[in-house]
């Protein structure tokens, strides 16, 4: 909890933001210190004096819980891309079928050979499609905010 040049609470916002589990070790026994140091990602509290016999679990189980953590931020952030892409990729498929009158298999395999012959992913190649788009309506309808 006394730490220099920062609070303990401050501390575990840093290192939970860098994916570091966080364990208070304290002599101070206030419940409501203890609730925000859990909220505030603390993987447990520890008050002092510690018996290091009992500690380790404590620890091992924190470790583990961080582990999980960092396993669900990875999932979470390969979700939010995967989500990204198909929107993406969507919206440039819904303006080719449109445009074109192509069925959605059609539009998407416009998009997936286009990628593969400019070695590119499907999503930048989605991206520099609804821009080129964006810019010819803009050219064609200044008047038109986006």
């Amino acid at each position: 909890i006394g730490i220099p040049h920062m609070t303990g609470l401050e501390a575990v916002k840093l290192l939970k933001s860098y994916g570091i589990p966080a364990i208070f070790l304290s002599s101070d026994t206030n419940n409501e210190y203890v609730k925000e140091a859990v909220e505030s990602g603390g993987l447990a509290y520890l008050v002092k004096p510690v018996n290091i016999a009992q500690s380790i679990p404590v620890i091992e189980f924190s470790i583990k819980t961080g582990q999980e953590i960092q396993g669900l931020l990875d999932i979470k952030e390969r979700l939010d891309s995967a989500l990204e892409t198909g929107h993406h990729v969507n919206v440039a498929i819904g303006i080719l079928m449109e445009r074109h009158k192509l069925k959605r298999e059609e539009a998407f395999e416009f998009l997936r050979q286009k990628a593969r012959s400019n070695r590119k992913k499907v999503k930048d190649i989605a991206i520099e499609f609804i821009d080129a788009w964006h810019s010819i309506h803009l050219i064609a309808s200044p008047n038109l905010e986006t």
